[in-house]
């Protein structure tokens, strides 16, 4: 007798095997669309970590009408800040750009600000407020209250 076709049970195993593989590029797929989230969170996060090192890069060491002998900010407005002490101990939520405007767009991120004078001779200790000509600015960008990035640099008198 000649076969034509298959059996029941090779179709089954054959459907078995479909459906297996079907299943593995679905996990694989939501895999790929969280790694792709967490990308974009990143991004986001250096994005804005940018905005505020070329906002403080653009900044006055020092007051300009006071010069040394305040630390922190001398005005309670954002667009009265005019030197880098000024931002210590800010956070900006939603987040601003280079130009002090609010990024409505990135609501759910912040950026918290910290300045703080570091010795000359161990940029790792700080100092007291003015204590030196060196201060460290550290940037931390969260989602959602999540801690997505942290960046410091050095910022010396010139």
């Amino acid at each position: 007798m000649k076969k034509n076709g298959f059996t029941l049970i090779e179709a089954l195993i054959s459907i078995v095997l479909v459906g297996f593989a079907i299943i593995s590029l679905l996990s694989a797929s939501t895999c790929y669309t969280n790694i792709n989230g967490e990308s974009l969170k990143l991004s986001n996060a250096e994005f804005l970590t940018e905005q505020i090192r070329q906002l403080i890069t653009l900044a006055d060491y020092q007051d300009p009408q006071t010069g040394d002998t305040t630390f922190g900010a001398e005005e309670s407005l954002l667009s009265g800040y005019d030197d880098v002490d000024d931002y210590d101990a800010k956070t900006f939520s939603p987040p601003i750009d280079m130009n002090k405007s609010q990024i409505s767009d990135l609501a759910d991120y912040s950026q918290q600000i910290t300045v703080e004078n570091v010795s000359e001779q161990n940029l790792q200790q700080t100092v007291s407020d003015k204590g030196s000509n060196i201060l460290r600015i550290t940037v931390e960008i969260n989602h959602k209250s999540q801690t997505l990035a942290t960046t410091s640099w050095l910022r010396a008198r010139y």
